[in-house]
């Protein structure tokens, strides 16, 4: 059964059984953990697959200090621990926390975040193949021990580093909104305070647009409209300058952006929570980049309670794809649902609403496009029996069917949820989060799910087949065009576990029951 529904029919809401959903899902292919050295909660928080198919994860660990420390790890394709960097801040007042990462045209790879320093300040650390190359922390105003904190990560073509969060404001009474440049060294180019307001304000996103164009979402005072904390979008210049400030108007107080995107023609899709009638709806707006507003909508829920949009992509074809949280009323009863909205021009193509293999309740955290410009979801459901929560990651094609469906239950049989979500070269999903072995206690788990577990790219640029399905039932034919051909097999683990050569002519081999097979001249 699918879960869509054209904008002019009524709402769809999708439940795929288990069995269904894991005829076409990929496999698990691996799993690693992190479990930190003091007792507590460990929570990766995001990854990025590097172009080696390497796979770094951070965010938080109990570990080392009471204060806990921003975890980093870095996996080989298969899943082998290569690395892993535990820095962190000596104050007690403030967490040490991994946010995001982010990839530098060189390679390098950079984690945002906390260090419990002066309370917490903003935190960007290096890395290399190897490990660290430095970490820096960054005090806005100097002796300023008050809280700040990092929330979002980008990286421009020139390698330049910009950071996002909230400070604490000089007079020391809120929080202001604050964005900061640094060269691929982590100095300091400049920053910028852009508080409009005495209230709390926040920045929560951030992203660059092809052509440099530098954008901060949150939520900020609407200078321009109803005076009251809107769901909020700023430009601004290479210099650090603010270009523009453009605010989503609504009645209420408590409007915020989660998510942002760039388009191919430089402007900026926004989505977050906006107050609605009764209660908070979810809400995109698009701009251009001149911050002029091309179209915007809001999604209220069937049922009674609050929804957000968490994350906004804009498609080859210009479509906007929607993913956030909504409740929904399924056959009378109050679901929370993974809820998912494709707009062409701000018309509504299809909208779907998901709550989780057992129909008691998804959420979603993450979203990417995977190669064939699909969409997969990461987030977590209501488990069996209503007590715990699973992972999970959700699959929709652009006709808003849902492929597949996973549940991820930890051995323990307690919470576990997925963070953030990449796909590698092959195809692949890499998906981490956080696994709970009792209720106060976790780790870092990190899960690949696909067949071509642990392959490197043919460095010859010749290719080679996968085999599906994969395990081979029994025995399969090889067919090649080239005569004298070298073939090698490939475990899960990408070892090489057979190796032959076709004779001169021999253009067919047979096979025993094989994993991962490739063909090398």
């Amino acid at each position: 059964m699918t879960s869509f529904r054209p904008a002019s029919h009524a709402l769809i809401i999708g439940l795929l059984t288990t069995s269904t959903a894991f005829a076409q899902a990929p496999p698990l292919a691996w799993e690693a953990f992190v479990d930190g050295s003091l007792p507590g909660i460990d929570e990766a928080r995001g990854l990025v697959v590097a172009p080696d198919n390497s796979i770094y994860v951070t965010g938080s660990s109990a570990n080392i200090a009471p204060q806990g420390t921003i975890t980093t790890v870095r996996y080989a394709p298969n899943g082998t621990q290569l690395w892993i960097d535990h820095p962190y801040g000596p104050s007690q007042s403030a967490e040490n926390k991994g946010v995001a990462l982010a990839i530098a045209p060189d390679g390098h790879v950079y984690v945002g975040g906390t260090l419990a320093n002066n309370n917490g300040d903003f935190a960007l650390i290096k890395y290399n193949a190897s490990g660290r190359l430095w970490k820096k922390n960054y005090e806005q105003y100097d002796q300023a021990d008050v809280p700040d904190e990092g929330a979002a990560l980008a990286v421009d073509d020139q390698g330049n580093v910009y950071l996002t969060g909230y400070i604490t404001s000089t007079s020391g009474m809120g929080y202001d909104q604050y964005v900061m440049k640094t060269d691929s060294a982590g100095e300091r180019l400049w920053g910028n305070d852009f508080a409009v307001s005495s209230a709390d304000e926040h920045a929560t996103c951030m992203a660059i647009s092809p052509n440099g164009n530098i954008y901060v979402g949150g939520d900020w005072w609407n200078l321009n409209g109803n005076g009251a904390i809107d769901l909020s979008v700023a430009r601004f210049g290479a210099d650090g300058t603010r270009l523009w400030d453009k605010s989503l108007e609504a009645p209420g107080m408590n409007d915020r952006a989660i998510g942002i995107a760039t388009t191919d023609a430089g402007g900026v899709i926004v989505c977050g929570t906006v107050q609605g009638a009764v209660d908070m709806d979810m809400a995109v707006v698009a701009r251009d980049a001149a911050g002029t507003e091309l179209w915007s909508a809001v999604y209220d829920g069937s049922g009674p309670g609050n929804d957000e949009a968490l994350e906004v992509r804009e498609l080859a074809n210009g479509q906007v794809v929607v993913v956030g949280h909504s409740l929904e009323l399924i056959n009378g009863q109050l679901r929370h649902t993974i809820a998912t909205r494709l707009y062409d021009a701000g018309s509504l193509l299809w909208e779907a609403a998901y709550p989780g293999p057992e129909g008691l309740g998804a959420w979603p955290t993450s979203v990417t496009l995977d190669h064939e410009n699909d969409l997969l979801i990461a987030g977590y459901s209501t488990a069996p029996g209503g007590l715990t929560t699973d992972g999970l990651i959700v699959k929709y094609d652009m006709t808003g069917s849902l492929a597949w469906a996973i549940p991820y239950a930890g051995a323990a049989g307690f919470n576990d949820r997925f963070n953030a979500i990449g796909v590698n070269t092959a195809g692949d999903v890499i998906v981490c989060g956080t696994t709970h072995s009792a209720a106060n206690a976790s780790k870092y788990i990190t899960v690949q799910y696909g067949n071509a577990v642990g392959m490197k790219e043919d460095p010859t640029g010749k290719g080679g087949p996968i085999v599906f399905p994969n395990p081979v039932s029994s025995r399969l034919s090889l067919s090649h065009v080239d005569p004298d051909t070298s073939i090698e097999v490939f475990n899960a683990l990408g070892e090489r576990v057979y190796a032959t050569r076709s004779p001169q002519g021999d253009r067919c081999r047979a096979l025993e029951r094989r994993r991962l097979l490739r063909p090398d001249r």
